[in-house]
């Protein structure tokens, strides 16, 4: 991994191009995501700025959403709500929505978690929340999505449907390298 982001580093010190940068800087976010969360903040920050300056929109929010997606991890909740609802929802497509709903999701489900360890009675509200915004993500997503199989195993999990769902695990992990946070 360490090596994998000095070569992208490299990489990034003689990009010239602001869309090479982006598209760089997107997978050095990648690499640190499940790594080191400042770093991967960091690269969030400098491809708002860029989509920002290459005038895209939409760009602008799936980055923002990505931001909460850091700090959900580093369990900064409250601000992660606060990113997600300034989120501008009215440049979001069929695209970018389904990372909109999956960081809700993760939210939800991250705050029910703090709920339940705190005893607090709330927890079913953030919960069942979190189950409304897995059903969304599941209305805008194909079984390509990087994320389709996790949350439909969390999907068949509440069924108590396991057997599908354990064929298709078993049979990404056999033909996965691995290699990504989603694996």
């Amino acid at each position: 991994k360490e090596r994998v982001i000095v070569q992208l580093r490299s990489k990034l010190a003689n990009a010239v191009q602001d869309e090479e940068r982006y598209w760089i800087n997107k997978d050095l976010y990648r690499e640190y995501l499940e790594y080191d969360a400042d770093s991967a903040g960091y690269y969030v920050e400098q491809n708002i700025g860029l989509a920002a300056r290459m005038g895209r929109p939409e760009d602008v929010q799936r980055w923002r959403i990505e931001r909460a997606a850091v700090l959900i991890q580093t369990g900064q909740l409250n601000e992660a709500w606060t990113v997600l609802d300034k989120i501008k929802k009215e440049v979001l497509t069929s695209k970018t929505w389904p990372y909109y709903y999956a960081q809700m999701m993760r939210l939800n489900h991250a705050y029910s978690i703090y709920m339940e360890e705190m005893g607090a009675a709330e927890r079913s509200r953030y919960f069942n929340q979190a189950l409304l915004y897995r059903d969304s993500v599941l209305l805008y997503v194909k079984p390509d999505w990087p994320e389709y199989l996790n949350i439909k195993a969390w999907e068949s999990f509440d069924a108590h449907d396991y057997d599908g769902i354990k064929k298709q695990l078993k049979e990404k992990v056999d033909h996965s390298p691995l290699n990504t946070p989603e694996d």
